[in-house]
């Protein structure tokens, strides 16, 4: 039950948390002289219906959260009355984390100050570790990180005295936390191993998340080649642990990383697996996703790029750009659209070969058979920059102003040929340029 509780209890699900604490749950103290003492009443609260989105209901959570406190407070009440300091404390600390999860961090840290003094004199190592492990996180999230290094480095001590990995993985989690807020990375670094290690020991899902933050950090530090190795054990323990769905977030890091290692090829299947997975969450709605999927399909193009596979990069960069497009993210969008021009020039599809070579396609489907690389390209070449639409138009209708007011007496399809060979002859001309640039 204890670890049910915690878990509904710091995810901020009240509800479920009451399921755990419900009315037939009974914490048993015994009194000095023996007696036991059931805390709680003695009869099953109606059932309840948790919608899917039950944590965007403020006013239930409130509700849930108050009714949680008010069981909890019954069973410290009881506890005291008993003589148990232990219940009481393991009270009090539970107390704590409801308060912290409903937002009230002041009287959730002044309760776990409590919870861990009568642990202290009760003689409970263990009690006072856990409840110093989040006074740590509380004078962290209050905006005191010198404090918390000190509360985290104790309650570490402590659990190392008592033994339980776990322990020792909460109480470095919270040490790492601090010491990133004081922006002493290497230290930071160190306990995010050592509480890696310690979760992985006891056998807790959380070594995957844990390694994953550590690899996150180092790539935002630029240490991109140390970052490789953590990244890839959290998507293993990920998968041992049938968690797939929590690796999302770290494939594209980790392909990221890889590139930037030199290891292109490895490189290629977590960034394609990055772009399908976030493809799936944004076609859902997932706008966070959406942008994500972006950037993978960007650094796909990239790698390609620097393997030589030039019709593969075309393709990634064309399918970034739809992507922010899509989203409507202007700058993203101008940055894919110069890499696909880049990238189009290497292959000469860029101009009215490129077309042809489409309407090709188009019409002879079978054509793609012999180069399936080039043919994905090659349907993606209707994704151009649709300004040029537009500045065809002005400069069209720019011109045809210019040949009424010096030709006002000639014909419409006069007017018409004018322009018509004017535009042609500067695509032309572009046309020429880029062949001697390519010659150069």
């Amino acid at each position: 039950m204890g670890q049910a509780f915690l878990a509904a209890a710091r995810e901020g699900r009240f509800e479920q948390l009451l399921l755990v604490l419900h009315l037939e749950v009974q914490f048993t103290v015994h009194t000095p002289n023996g007696q036991f003492v059931t805390l709680g009443a003695t009869k099953s609260p109606p059932a309840r219906e948790w919608p899917a989105a039950r944590h965007k209901d403020t006013r239930r959570s409130s509700t849930a959260a108050t009714e949680a406190l008010d069981v909890l407070r019954r069973a410290r009440a009881a506890a005291c009355a008993a003589g148990d300091a232990q219940q009481e404390s393991r009270s009090l600390h539970n107390i704590g984390i409801v308060l912290e999860a409903a937002g009230r961090m002041g009287e959730a840290l002044t309760t776990q100050h409590t919870a861990r003094d009568i642990a202290l004199k009760d003689g409970d190592p263990r009690r006072e570790a856990e409840a110093l492990t989040r006074i740590s996180n509380l004078l962290r999230g209050s905006g005191h990180p010198e404090e918390a290094v000190g509360a985290a480095e104790e309650a570490l001590r402590l659990f190392q005295a008592c033994g339980g990995r776990y322990g020792e993985g909460e109480a470095l989690t919270a040490l790492a936390d601090a010491l990133g807020d004081l922006n002493e990375i290497e230290k930071e670094l160190d306990a995010r191993r050592l509480a890696a290690d310690a979760f992985e020991q006891a056998g807790e899902p959380r070594a995957a998340s844990t390694l994953g933050l550590l690899g996150l950090t180092l790539c935002e530090e630029r240490r991109w080649a140390e970052a490789i190795e953590p990244l890839q054990r959290a998507v293993s323990l990920n998968a041992a642990w049938g968690k797939e769905e929590d690796s999302r977030l770290l494939l594209l890091p980790r392909g990221i990383a890889l590139v930037k290692a030199g290891r292109c090829v490895e490189a290629i299947e977590p960034l394609t697996e990055a772009a399908k997975q976030l493809g799936e969450y944004a076609t859902a709605g997932d706008t966070e996703a959406a942008v994500d999927e972006g950037e993978a399909l960007l650094w796909l193009g990239h790698t390609y790029g620097m393997l030589g596979r030039a019709h593969e990069r075309e393709t990634g960069y064309a399918r970034a750009t739809l992507c922010f497009r899509a989203l409507g993210d202007r700058d993203r969008k101008k940055t894919a659209l110069a890499c696909l021009q880049v990238a189009r020039a290497a292959t000469r599809t860029d101009g009215w070969r490129g077309w042809l070579a489409w309407l090709r396609l188009r019409l002879l489907p079978g054509a793609a058979h012999g180069d399936p690389a080039r043919a994905q390209s090659l349907r993606l070449r209707t994704v151009f920059d649709r300004r040029i639409i537009v500045w065809v138009l002005l400069e069209a209708a720019s011109l045809l102003i210019v040949h009424m007011l010096t030709v006002p007496d000639a014909p419409g399809w006069a007017r018409l040929m004018f322009v018509s060979l004017v535009l042609l002859a500067q695509a032309g001309g572009k046309a020429l340029a880029r062949w001697t640039s390519r010659r150069q």
